[in-house]
C-alpha cells in the first residue's frame, strides 16, 4: 500500500515537472518588438526566431538565427548561422541601419549607387569592394551566387524574391524587409534590431533604439504642450490627381506628433488619398505650411504644378521638403525618426526650443 502510494506520488510529481518545464519552454522566447507590425523577434538565449509578416496577405516567413552549430532548427524555420559576415542590401534604409551598428563591413552588394548617400559605401563601390547590382527586379541569379553573400535583404515590393528557393540551396538566404510599410515611425526604426541579431550586434541595436525611442517620446510630449496647431498641406499633383498621405500613414502619424492640423488626418488608409486639384486648392489654399511637395526647388514645384501659386504657403516661402537631399532622407529617416519629428517641430513651431538645426528638411528656394 505504501509502495503504491509512493509510486503514484512520484508519477504525479514527474508529470507536474514535465508540465512546468514545457510551460517554461513556451514562455522562454521573449518578443523584442514593441511597435513594428510586420516583424517579430522572439529571443531565447543565443537563439532568435524571426517572423516576417507580409503586409498585404499576412503570410509569414520564419527564420531561426543562432551561432550554436548543435542547436536544432525548429520545424518550418529557415536557419541562418550568425553572425552573418556578408550581405547584399537592396535598400538605402538597410545601409542606414547597418551604419548605426558600425556594420557596413558586411555589405558586399547594393543597388545602383545613384540612390546611395553613405560616403563609406560609395568609396567601397568605387574601389570595387562592393558591387552594384542595379534594379532589384533585374538581378541576375549568377551574379548573386558569385557574390558569395550569406544573406540578401530586399524590400519586398512584390512577392518572394526571384529564385529565392534556388538561392537558398546555393547558401544565400533571402529576407524580405517591410520597414517601409510600418506606419508608426518607431515601428520603422525597430527593424534595426533584426540587423543587430543578424550581424551579432543585437546589444548595440537595442541600446541605440532605446535611446532614440526616448528622444522621440520626449519630443512628442513636449510638443503636446504647444497650444497652436498650424494647418499643413502635404503631397502634390501626379498626373490628374493630388496625392496626400492618408490618415493612418507614416507621415500622418508624424504630423499628429508634431501637433499639426492636417486636414486629411482622419481619412482611412495607410497609403495615399487621391483627390482632385480643385478640391485640394479649395480646402488648403490658406494652409500655413506646404510639406513634402516632392521637389528640391520652388521652380520645379511650379513646373510640376501650374497652380502652385494659388497656395499661400508657396507664395510666402513656407514650403519645405527633404528632396534637396533625397538620398540622405531615404537612407537615414527610417532609423532616425526623432530627427524627422525634430525637423517638423522646428518648421511648424518656430517658438519650440531646439538644440540643433534641421537634419533632413529644407525650405525650398
Amino acid at each position: 500500500m505504501n509502495f503504491r502510494f509512493i509510486f503514484f506520488t512520484f508519477i504525479l510529481i514527474l508529470t507536474a515537472c514535465r508540465e512546468t518545464n514545457t510551460s517554461a519552454k513556451r514562455k522562454s522566447y521573449q518578443n523584442q518588438i514593441k511597435y513594428a507590425k510586420t516583424l517579430e523577434l522572439l529571443e531565447c538565449g543565443n537563439a532568435v526566431k524571426v517572423h516576417i509578416y507580409h503586409p498585404e496577405n499576412k503570410t509569414v516567413k520564419r527564420f531561426f538565427l543562432t551561432p550554436e552549430k548543435n542547436t536544432q532548427t525548429p520545424k518550418n524555420y529557415i536557419r541562418i548561422s550568425t553572425p552573418v559576415k556578408s550581405m547584399i542590401t537592396l535598400s538605402g534604409t538597410h545601409i542606414g541601419m547597418l551604419s548605426k551598428l558600425d556594420g557596413l563591413d558586411v555589405i558586399t552588394g547594393v543597388l545602383d549607387k545613384k540612390y546611395i548617400h553613405n560616403s563609406i559605401v560609395l568609396d567601397r563601390l568605387k574601389k570595387k569592394r562592393i558591387r552594384a547590382f542595379g534594379n532589384e527586379e533585374m538581378l541576375r541569379f549568377e551574379s548573386i551566387v558569385n557574390s558569395k553573400a550569406e544573406v540578401l535583404i530586399y524590400s519586398g515590393f512584390g512577392q518572394d524574391f526571384p529564385h529565392s528557393n534556388q538561392l537558398e540551396k546555393a547558401g544565400i538566404i533571402c529576407l524580405s524587409n517591410y520597414d517601409w510599410k510600418e506606419n508608426h515611425p518607431l515601428g520603422r526604426a525597430e527593424w534595426i534590431k533584426l540587423f543587430g541579431y543578424l550581424i551579432g550586434k543585437e546589444t548595440k541595436a537595442k541600446s541605440y533604439f532605446s535611446t532614440m525611442e526616448k528622444e522621440y517620446i520626449s519630443l512628442k510630449k513636449e510638443a503636446k504642450k504647444l497650444t497652436r496647431k498650424p494647418t499643413v498641406l502635404s503631397g502634390n499633383v501626379l498626373g490628374d490627381f493630388w496625392y496626400a498621405p492618408a490618415g493612418e500613414s507614416y507621415f500622418a502619424e508624424l504630423f499628429r506628433d508634431a501637433q499639426a492640423n492636417y486636414r486629411y488626418g482622419e481619412t482611412k488608409g495607410t497609403g495615399s488619398v487621391e483627390m482632385s486639384l480643385e478640391r485640394v486648392l479649395a480646402e488648403n489654399r490658406k494652409a500655413d505650411y506646404w510639406l513634402n511637395a516632392g521637389f528640391s526647388t520652388l521652380e520645379l514645384v511650379r513646373k510640376s504644378n501650374k497652380k502652385a501659386s494659388y497656395i499661400e504657403a508657396f507664395c510666402q516661402g513656407k514650403t519645405f521638403c527633404y528632396s534637396p537631399n533625397m538620398n540622405l532622407f531615404w537612407e537615414m529617416s527610417a532609423i532616425e525618426p526623432h530627427h524627422v519629428l525634430s525637423d517638423l517641430l522646428r518648421i511648424l513651431h518656430p517658438e519650440f526650443k531646439q538644440k540643433s538645426g534641421m537634419y533632413f528638411y529644407q525650405k525650398l528656394k
